[in-house]
């Protein structure tokens, strides 16, 4: 039933055919409203819960490895520097 070649149009029809048998049914209707709305509502959520950032365990080991090496050249902020930085808030 998946035919790539139908269009946007053809979709709409089918759709909006499929709709007009709960025409007279408020009850019915209103769950389609609600399962049609609820589709969008879980794309959403999907790009919402999806990590920021993925990388991958080499690229971790990089980060841990740049991380240090800019750790070691006292490229780093203290504890207590952070603060005082944030003390306006």
């Amino acid at each position: 039933m998946n035919n790539p070649s139908r269009t946007t149009i053809d979709l709409n029809a089918e759709l909006l055919n499929e709709l007009s048998r709960f025409s007279t049914d408020n009850d019915k209707l209103r769950k389609v409203i609600d399962f049609v709305k609820s589709l969008g509502h879980k794309e959403e959520e999907k790009a919402h819960t999806a990590p920021p950032c993925q990388y991958t365990v080499e690229e971790m080991k990089q980060r841990v490895v740049e991380a240090m090496e800019r750790c070691n050249r006292g490229e780093y902020y203290t504890t207590e520097e952070v603060m005082k930085s944030i003390e306006w808030l």
